[in-house]
């Protein structure tokens, strides 16, 4: 708060008012009415005190065996006019109402706001607090600052600060001048219906039902796939879809966004559209072995057999997830009867340009047949006359692994910058608070791009730009919150550092992070209701498993090594893992990535 001034001139002049009428008693009483105390008028006999009858007002917690464990809000920053909430944890207190006090703090005073109540569920009670524009009068106290500190208390224990700043937010479904993404087209060339996909994170209350973009201010058909929404059910994140009806050379575009009521996710293909002469969809994964033994898999056989599922719908795309995890494992392939490759596709259909981008993925992840293999790879793309668009010999595919390559039929589409406008993104919350008026040279970013990324070796489980060994000492462009690339490709939204972003991420996978429950009879949740067949491994379904089977894991949650284990150059270390996924995938909406998140994140849980 920007306090120091006042605060200074007030402790001075209390401290100069309080001196003087002190010293004499006469002024004293003629301003309160009152006499200056002396020692002796404090003096109290023994038999005076006594216990209270009234209740400790302190104690917020339910009686009984009930322990109050922590507190914490949703969020460290927020405005008038959002909603946070507060989660408290508790032992022994299922069923138990629970009184928290809310309090705003200040140098000299803690002013109490307000009073929330809830109930302990699983250990757990989450209440929802709506900050009105009542809280604006703290606001007018003359020693306020721009800002209040909120902290909420139980059983003597505090939260951490809650921000809150005094402007309020937009009016629920209003117009935000402030988002806004600008596109760039870079090839010099000209294309008609070019397909955008982006992934959109908004303030909270900016678009209740779903978001539409304007382009340079125009309504334009919007797909919107919203994968979350805030507590009051506003957008929170959402994979938009839409056309630019006539890119042409180096051409920039501003697209902003307004509320719809509609995210248009009707009018999506169904496997019959997709399978239909026009898309000339199939993919094909094959592996030579030993012997020359050749096994493949068909992204069009498991559309043929109806396996998959929709990740975007609507009429501007359908995306779709190629794999069987379930326990049938129809399309796993292997040398021998274990089977432990796993061919996953994804491939997203453009109606408006008649193209689909697809992207394949081959994984050794099934916990009940772990093994390295080593195979010649040949990727094939196309239903009639199938092109090889990738091929490697004698790629040695480490267990827990995995790698990913990217192909477009119909051509892929022009390059183009996209700005997710960084400014905007920081008033989210997903995004720190960086500096946006730092301005990055263009050389500084060229030179960069050239002498890591292009000049690095980028193939599958090569390193690019990363220390292979997470444990190494020293500083390097993958630690800190967020890679160095990605902080480059937010400031600029160049297609060049976002080349290399989703590069530097599909890389990743290299790292042996990866374990996917083969097994049955398990649970993926505390509630034991979502199977865990086909789940990245959990803390509930293996609770005694430590990553890799290492010491201290128990034998029957243990995973299975069914064949030949070799070093990984690639060694991961919780303590130095770096993130190259979560600003990839909230700004892409790409699935793969939201799936790496996930083997990430299980493997943090279980690495200890």
């Amino acid at each position: 708060m920007k306090k120091s001034v006042l605060i200074g001139s007030a402790i001075f002049f209390v401290f100069a008012l309080s001196f003087t009428l002190f010293l004499h008693d006469e002024i004293f009483l003629q301003i309160t009415g009152k006499p200056v105390f002396s020692d002796n008028d404090f003096e109290q006999q023994p038999g005076a005190f006594r216990p209270s009858a009234q209740p400790p007002t302190i104690s917020l917690s339910p009686p009984g065996n009930c322990e109050v464990m922590d507190i914490a809000s949703s969020h460290t920053a927020t405005r008038i006019g959002e909603i946070v909430s507060i989660y408290v944890k508790g032992q022994g207190c299922n069923g138990e109402t629970i009184d928290v006090g809310v309090y705003e703090d200040d140098l000299f005073f803690t002013d109490p706001v307000t009073r929330l109540t809830g109930t302990i569920v699983n250990g757990k009670a989450t209440i929802d607090w709506t900050l009105t524009n009542d809280l604006a009068l703290l606001f007018e106290e003359f020693y306020e600052g721009e800002e209040l500190e909120i902290y909420f208390e139980i059983e003597s224990i505090r939260s951490k600060i809650l921000i809150v700043r005094g402007e309020p937010l937009l009016q629920p479904g209003a117009d935000n001048p402030n988002n806004f993404v600008t596109i760039t087209e870079k090839d010099g060339l000209s294309t008609t219906n070019y397909p955008i996909v982006i992934g959109r994170v908004f303030i909270q209350g900016e678009i209740l039902n779903y978001p539409q973009v304007l382009l340079n201010g125009a309504p334009i058909v919007t797909q919107a796939d919203v994968k979350t929404r805030w507590v009051d059910g506003s957008v929170k994140h959402a994979i938009i879809t839409f056309y630019i009806p006539q890119l042409n050379p180096n051409q920039q575009i501003v697209a902003t966004f307004q509320n719809q009521q509609t995210g248009n996710n009707d009018g999506f293909l169904t496997s019959n559209n997709m399978l239909s002469a026009p898309y000339n969809f199939e993919a094909q994964t094959k592996l030579t072995g030993p012997g020359s033994t050749v096994v493949s898999a068909s992204a069009r056989a498991m559309l043929l057999d109806n396996n998959f599922e929709y990740w975007l719908k609507g009429s501007q795309s359908t995306s779709i997830i190629l794999a069987d995890h379930s326990n049938l494992r129809r399309y796993d392939i292997g040398f021998d009867s274990h089977k432990s490759f796993r061919p996953i596709f994804l491939a997203t259909f453009f109606p408006q340009s008649n193209k689909i981008r697809v992207r394949y993925i081959g994984e050794v992840a099934n916990s009940q047949v772990l093994q390295d293999m080593q195979y010649n790879l040949e990727l094939t793309l196309g239903n009639a006359n199938p092109q090889t668009v990738y091929a490697k010999n004698n790629l040695y595919h480490y267990l827990a692994t995995r790698w990913t390559k990217e192909f477009w039929i119909g051509g892929e589409p022009s390059q183009v910058d996209i700005d997710h406008n960084l400014e905007y993104l920081k008033e989210t919350g997903f995004i720190s608070n960086y500096d946006t008026s730092i301005a990055i040279p263009p050389t500084l970013l060229t030179n960069y791009y050239s002498s890591n990324w292009l000049s690095r070796a980028k193939d599958l489980y090569d390193s690019g730009s990363y220390m292979l060994d997470m444990a190494s000492s020293g500083g390097r462009h993958e630690l800190g919150p967020w890679p160095q690339w990605t902080i480059y490709w937010l400031f600029t939204g160049d297609s060049r550092l976002a080349k290399m972003n989703s590069g530097m991420a599909d890389l990743a996978a290299a790292w042996p992070v990866h374990l996917r429950d083969g097994s049955t009879g398990r649970y993926f949740d505390r509630s034991n209701s979502i199977n865990a067949m086909g789940k990245v491994l959990s803390t509930n379904a293996r609770p005694q498993f430590v990553f890799l089977n290492a010491p201290g894991s128990g034998s029957s949650d243990m995973v299975n090594i069914v064949g030949p284990q070799v070093s990984n150059s690639w060694k991961a270390d919780c303590a130095h893992i770096p993130d190259p996924y979560s600003v990839q995938y909230a700004l892409s909406g790409d699935y793969w990535y939201l799936e790496e998140l996930w083997f990430w994140s299980s493997y943090g849980s279980l690495s200890s």
